[in-house]
């Protein structure tokens, strides 16, 4: 499903993407209801109906990639060299997000206590949908981005007006991130008021330095794209798999020194250097008038 769907963003084809993700979202929702309400399965009937959807889509996607020639029954090898040497260091980059996303929980739990883990859980469970509209302004933006910067690989000297434009774009971008973020830290503060019992006001001590890490999330989505269309994988594993385990020693002290907030303080730390680190390093990889703006 992933594959066949980054296939149809890449293409810039909305309308399948849209109504593929549609149709299994609808899937999961309806086969949610008949086993949790109808066949009274319980949290059991959750599991099944995501297993549901997910195999049934994903034999959906394999005929879909099948037909329009995307699987073959060979083997090139320089693709597979090629796909190796790209795919191999994202392995720890993709690990450090579960560093990041789990072991924070962990010591929270450990050193404070569930409660406070089931606090610091409803304040990340509102940047989580902020992280969502990031994710998905993402994944309209790359395409765009890799379309645009290969016209610019073709002709350097001739694209410099594209160049700026592209600049703008990802200025604007982080600035657009800024204004969302802000937005959702006073949306969520009230509905957080308005729908949760009082136990739960404590989370909003959480809410802002969640929120500064979802501002930076954003900014790091930005850039990263750049280092993904130069194939520069590997530095971009050091950096994050690196912060991700800075971040364990991190969140240890700051839950000692300063309490339970010192998870999500730690959180907002890392994704801040994490966001330096990557632009820092995009920006050399690939070479565009990165500060100026006319």
């Amino acid at each position: 499903t992933n594959v066949n769907m980054l296939l149809w963003r890449c293409e810039e084809k909305p309308l399948s993407f849209g109504i593929y993700q549609i149709s299994q979202s609808a899937l999961n929702a309806l086969s949610t209801i008949l086993f949790v309400i109808i066949l009274l399965q319980g949290w059991q009937g959750r599991i099944y109906s995501m297993m549901l959807s997910t195999i049934v889509f994903g034999l959906v996607s394999i005929v879909v990639l099948y037909k329009r020639g995307y699987i073959e029954f060979s083997i090139d090898k320089t693709y597979l060299k090629q796909t190796l040497f790209f795919a191999l260091p994202i392995v720890p980059h993709a690990l450090s997000f579960w560093f990041k996303g789990g072991v924070d929980k962990i010591l929270l739990t450990n050193l404070c206590g569930l409660s406070e883990n089931g606090l610091y859980s409803v304040a990340m469970t509102w940047g989580a949908i902020v992280s969502m509209f990031l994710v998905s302004y993402n994944n309209a933006y790359a395409p765009y981005l890799y379309k645009n910067l290969a016209m610019i690989d073709k002709d350097k000297v001739g694209t410099i007006g594209l160049q700026k434009k592209m600049v703008r774009l990802i200025w604007m971008s982080i600035g657009g991130t800024f204004f969302l973020v802000l937005l959702s830290w006073f949306v969520s503060a009230g509905l957080i008021r308005v729908m949760y019992a009082p136990a739960y006001y404590a989370s909003l001590e959480y809410l802002p330095w969640v929120m500064v890490g979802q501002f930076f999330y954003g900014g790091y989505l930005t850039f990263v794209c750049f280092i993904h269309y130069t194939f520069n994988t590997k530095m971009l594993g050091l950096i994050t798999f690196s912060l991700s385990l800075a971040q364990i020693a991190l969140t240890y002290l700051l839950i000692v020194w300063v309490g339970a907030v010192g998870a999500a303080v730690s959180s907002a730390i890392i994704s801040l250097l994490t966001f330096f680190f990557v632009s820092r390093y995009a920006m050399r990889v690939y070479r565009l008038p990165w500060f100026s703006y006319r």
